[in-house]
């Protein structure tokens, strides 16, 4: 019975974490306007999310802007600060 709690909890930590998104290229993502400007607003909920990741994504960004990224790997980290600099330097309107 121990094992078992044990690996529910294991299971659902798993589940709750992030997506691994090291790999993920920032650069080229936001040099795109269109791009940004479709998650953008896939993330307002404005319009449908053109791909699965945007929507996995959209779920993600969430949490990550509602603890800063505290969860966050140090590569998402600095893309997350990448992209929040981006962001409120007014590159890309949102």
């Amino acid at each position: 019975m121990k094992s078992f709690i044990v690996l529910l909890v294991i299971v659902a930590y798993v589940s709750c974490k992030y997506h691994n998104y090291d790999t993920f290229d920032l650069a080229a993502y936001l040099a795109d306007p269109e791009k940004t400007k479709s998650f953008v607003a896939c993330f307002k909920n404005e319009k449908d999310c053109k791909t699965q990741y945007d929507k996995e994504f959209r779920l993600d960004i969430k949490e990550m802007v509602a603890t800063s990224c505290a969860a966050c790997n140090q590569k998402e980290k600095e893309n997350y600060q990448k992209a929040y600099q981006t962001i409120m330097s007014g590159t890309i309107k949102v």
